[in-house]
């Protein structure tokens, strides 16, 4: 999910080794880069540490959180994130409201920040007489690249995407990033998860959980974490995530499916 380049890839994949090695666990690191889906990653029987959206692990039981990342973005000191709305730089838009009648594009489903959580600030500006905010609702586009290729070339003139993604896109790949604008941000919500397949040894699985909260006390660990807008991990439960199913619910009762 936050592979957002090679270089980024690179250093998870050193964090992960040094998890490992602290856990006292042999572990592959493998590529599983957009395109291919995240669903197909999170149905693996052999899973030990991977990214879940918050949303998707309140609908899968296969899988266990281990723990949550606490990021330059969160609010304090909770392992917490938001989601940032996207315009091309050259845009007049200067506000969400500023893009009512235009084009909206969103994420897949399952996802909070492309999907969940927009929806949810979009409910707030509903009103019988205006159920649509926008004159074209377009999705799902697949992936946070995806979703900036549709608003570079014109398909779409709002998306809102994870802030954490878009925080490491700045910092690795500024000028991509350039072609963008920010105009607002969504609530916060409880970030994703790290998450272990469900029939992961339990001890094994303890001693993952273990690395990953003391991960900010090994010294081989801090370039990795500097370079990942990462200040700790901290403790999670699969309740921790119910918040966001509560307001996808919520979003469904209203008559509001999708961003739109």
């Amino acid at each position: 999910m936050y592979d957002v380049t090679p270089g980024v890839r690179t250093h998870w994949h050193a964090l992960a080794r040094i998890v490992a090695e602290r856990a006292g666990i042999e572990l592959e690191c493998i590529d599983h880069a957009a395109p291919k889906p995240l669903t197909d990653l999170w149905r693996r029987d052999d899973l030990a540490l991977a990214f879940m959206c918050g949303l998707a692990l309140t609908r899968h039981s296969n899988v266990r959180p281990l723990a949550a990342p606490v990021t330059v973005i969160a609010d304090g000191p909770s392992p917490t994130y938001r989601s940032v709305w996207l315009g091309r730089a050259d845009s007049a838009f200067q506000s969400l409201e500023s893009t009512f009648g235009h084009r909206i594009g969103w994420l897949p489903e399952h996802s909070h920040s492309g999907f969940n959580a927009p929806r949810r600030a979009l409910l707030a500006h509903r009103s019988p007489d205006r159920p649509y905010l926008y004159r074209e609702s377009i999705g799902p586009l697949e992936h946070p690249r995806d979703a900036l290729r549709a608003l570079a070339d014109g398909r779409v003139d709002v998306v809102a995407l994870d802030a954490w993604w878009w925080w490491l896109l700045r910092g690795h790949e500024a000028g991509t990033a350039s072609e963008f604008r920010a105009i607002g941000e969504t609530s916060t919500a409880p970030i994703p998860p790290v998450v272990s397949a469900e029939g992961f040894p339990l001890e094994l699985q303890g001693r993952l959980s273990a690395a990953l909260l003391a991960i900010h006390e090994d010294a081989a660990a801090e370039p990795h974490l500097h370079a990942l807008g990462l200040r700790r991990f901290a403790a999670a439960t699969r309740q921790d995530y119910d918040v966001l199913a509560d307001l996808d619910r919520s979003a469904h009762a209203a008559g509001y499916p999708s961003p739109a």
